[in-house]
């Protein structure tokens, strides 16, 4: 490999590891933009498989390696440590790139205060938005905003932690929804969950999001807009999408598939941008409010009880000076 090949590459620190961390790994460093240098987490016998499967330097003092290993970015797939690690990782000037399925809202919100601070790149990996059918829903709202959902019905189930599940339709209802200022009803069932559900109205806009732990994967995402209705459904099987226009046009067909991480590790390669720190406050507002409201057992709203957070606030500045920056506290 050539000499100007290596030092464009970013060396790419893990934190956390498990079959998500490693599939993201491969798949960034397949992109040729990333190599890994080293892994990090509090279990032994998680770092025996990491070492195995990577051959890296293993840290099972994190905070060894947040401080003493050389990287450019931070794969961050464990929320325990998010916040700690995403302030050490950006105040060296290290990119986030966060696995949203791992990341509760308070690690989201800390990433993304970290990432703001200190103006370091920031990538939220999404790989559920590249599922068959999905990014073809996706491209069609944003052709034409008619397709803007007003109603939206989300279910996520399969063999994987609820919280988890419940994270990644999150995903889906921020991606299609956006950034969403409402009311949440929510409500859960099992120690540890089992299934969780929550009921959003939004501006006129209702939106019901399911996750369950079940034997099968499945995801279905069903909307009703001004331009018409659609479905979209992936199982273990197929993939189908389903279409009725509101003036009677229908379309229904199997879509094309493709690997879901390295579609997502070529977007996250070519770099990140401050969509993907929108869409993950979005993802944290919307998941604290769930959680608020299962706990309380009242709806509650996703721009309440927001904790503030720290924001580079660009000054004038003298000319002479050059420009001054306000560390400020800013609430919602």
């Amino acid at each position: 490999m050539d000499e100007h090949r290596v030092q464009s590459l970013r060396r790419l620190a893990v934190l956390g590891w498990d079959a998500a961390a490693r599939d993201a790994l491969t798949a960034l460093e397949a992109t040729g933009g990333f190599a890994g240098v080293a892994v990090g987490d509090h279990s032994g016998a998680a770092l025996v498989r990491a070492r195995r499967a990577t051959g890296l330097p293993c840290f099972q003092r994190v905070d060894e390696m947040l401080r003493d290993a050389e990287y450019d970015a931070l794969l961050l797939a464990s929320d325990d440590d998010m916040a700690h690690a995403s302030t050490v990782a950006a105040s060296r000037g290290a990119a986030l790139l966060v696995l949203a399925d791992h990341a509760d809202s308070e690690a989201l919100e800390a990433a993304s205060g970290a990432a703001s601070v200190h103006e370091t790149p920031f990538a939220l990996l999404r790989p559920a938005l590249h599922e068959p059918g999905v990014p073809d829903l996706l491209s069609m709202i944003d052709r034409n905003p008619d397709w803007a959902p007003q109603f939206l019905d989300v279910t996520v189930e399969g063999p994987l932690d609820t919280e988890w599940l419940l994270r990644r339709g999150v995903s889906y209802v921020v991606a299609i929804a956006g950034h969403i200022a409402g009311s949440v009803q929510a409500a859960s069932w099992g120690t540890p969950r089992r299934s969780a559900t929550a009921a959003v109205q939004a501006g006129g806009r209702q939106i019901v999001l399911r996750a369950r732990h079940a034997p099968d994967a499945l995801t279905r995402i069903t909307g009703d807009s001004p331009a018409g209705a659609f479905e979209v459904r992936v199982d273990a099987e197929r993939a189908l999408v389903a279409i009725t226009s509101s003036n009677g046009e229908r379309m229904r067909y199997e879509p094309d598939a493709r690997d879901p991480w390295t579609a997502e590790a070529t977007r996250v390669a070519a770099g990140t941008s401050a969509d993907d720190l929108e869409a993950m406050r979005g993802a944290a507002a919307l998941l604290d409010a769930v959680e608020r409201s299962a706990a309380s057992g009242d709806a509650q709203e996703t721009a309440c009880c927001r904790r503030p957070a720290l924001r580079l606030i660009e000054g004038g500045g003298q000319p002479a000076l050059g420009r001054t920056r306000h560390l400020t506290v800013v609430g919602s």
